[in-house]
């Protein structure tokens, strides 16, 4: 009976000992080469994998890992140009499809006897050649008088070049390029954000002091920092920035988008083939009209406008209250980390510095950032009308023009300004939030009756 026991126990030791074996040799080299880096494996099938990749990656080849994370973003940026060139051609495709084929060759022959015409006016001509004041690129013909055939072909040259630089405008490379980056940019800030949220709950939490209550309410507070922080995020990229009524045979807009006042003459959208509002200004990297468009912003792959803005300043609020609180309590852990209290490890102190680092720079950055467009908002003004009335400021004071700009402009006090944007506030809340938003606008909105 003993001897059974013994050699049962025996048994299962060795079989212990055998899978910690196997499961130490099967663990990544790079795990057993750094440990304190990767010694916090992640659970799941994607996390395994993606901490193995990192520290493969980074840590035993990083030249290799960031060359191959290069060549993904440059082949990312291929597709996205020839993308943008197969829609340009279905586009072309489909237009000339819709044309009925006689009133296309009526059309080419009409441009032929334009070209004959041209040409025929720049070879009997001396001088300045008169398609040189059309084109402003023939200029002086030689010899005062130029051979029929060789106007015919500069006539030809010039037409070719002309409809290539509308191919170049209209395929917009620059906005291809915003485009096709947005979403990387997109992906990278969520990264960013939960590497700092990971940072809180990680280093900050449970090294606070104190009784439960306060580290109660301090985990609370970023937590649901947290979670606004992603849900603004998330409203302010997936909401329709607001799009004007595009009434073509009718002068009425959408009056929940943009007020009536500002929809007194109507303009023309040469690119969306439409009539648009006052404020109301064309994206080129959306490809669309934006009502009261403020201005497009890569890191939320959309842009912003009435219907957003709200969700775009209360997300630059949140990253800015967050980010503040994340820098005074990491500043501790850095001091600690840097003094090599408690003998923390290499990662440890990276980990602790890098979050800092980025809290610190973020709040540096977006500080200002957002008080300048709470600033607009309680000015009822939008970046690009910002900066045009700057212009037009500096220009005045310059002497280049006579017309004095007006600061007002669509001003209509400080709680209709606010109201436009982020709606009416509750009445038992007025008179504080009034409070609090006068220590923020400028002098002359608070003093300007509605």
């Amino acid at each position: 009976m003993a001897t059974g026991v013994w050699l049962e126990s025996h048994f299962n030791a060795t079989a212990a000992a055998s899978f910690n074996t196997k499961a130490l040799q099967s663990q990544p080299k790079a795990r057993l080469q750094f440990p304190e880096w990767c010694d916090a494996p992640l659970d799941g099938f994607a996390g395994e994998w993606l901490a193995s990749y990192a520290c493969e990656s980074y840590l035993a080849s990083p030249i290799q890992g960031t060359i191959f994370i290069a060549d993904v973003v440059a082949v990312w940026f291929i597709i996205a140009i020839m993308y943008r060139w197969f829609q340009q051609e279905q586009t072309r495709r489909k237009t000339r499809a819709k044309i009925a084929l006689a009133v296309r060759g009526r059309r080419n022959w009409a441009v032929l006897a334009a070209v004959i015409r041209l040409a025929s006016c720049a070879a009997e001509s001396r001088g300045p050649s008169k398609l040189g004041k059309l084109s402003g690129n023939l200029g002086p013909l030689p010899n005062g008088q130029a051979k029929w055939s060789e106007c015919w072909r500069r006539v030809i040259s010039l037409r070719a070049d002309r409809k290539s630089d509308l191919v170049k405008i209209d395929f917009h490379l620059f906005g291809v390029m915003m485009r096709s980056s947005g979403r990387m940019l997109v992906l990278a800030m969520t990264l960013l954000i939960l590497f700092e949220i990971r940072s809180f709950f990680q280093v900050v939490v449970p090294g606070i002091v104190g009784p439960w209550p306060v580290r109660y309410l301090v985990k609370c507070i970023g937590l649901v920092l947290s979670v606004r922080i992603f849900f603004d995020y998330a409203r302010t990229s997936l909401t329709d920035p607001g799009q004007p009524a595009h009434v073509s045979t009718s002068k009425t807009y959408d009056a929940n988008l943009v007020d009536e006042e500002i929809c007194e003459q109507p303009k023309w959208c040469g690119k969306c083939q439409a009539r648009k509002p006052e404020r109301c200004h064309h994206c080129k990297v959306c490809q669309r009209c934006v009502a009261v468009m403020d201005h497009h912003c890569p890191f939320i792959n959309n842009c912003v406008g009435i219907a957003n803005r709200k969700f775009f300043c209360l997300f630059l609020l949140d990253l800015v209250i967050g980010c503040l609180m994340l820098v005074l309590l990491l500043l501790p852990h850095v001091r600690d980390a840097l003094r090599n209290v408690g003998d923390p490890t290499r990662a440890h102190q990276v980990h602790v510095t890098a979050a800092f680092m980025v809290a610190l720079i973020a709040e540096l950055l977006l500080g200002p950032f957002c008080f300048f467009h709470w600033q607009l908002v309680l000015m009822n003004r939008t970046t690009l009308e910002h900066m045009k009335m700057r212009s037009r400021r500096l220009a005045y004071q310059k002497g280049l023009t006579r017309d004095r700009v007006s600061e007002e402009g669509y001003s209509r006090g400080l709680m209709e300004n606010f109201a436009f944007i982020f709606g009416e506030p509750p009445s038992w809340g007025r008179c504080y939030l009034q409070r609090i938003l006068e220590m923020i606008a400028p002098e002359w909105v608070t003093k300007r009756k509605a």
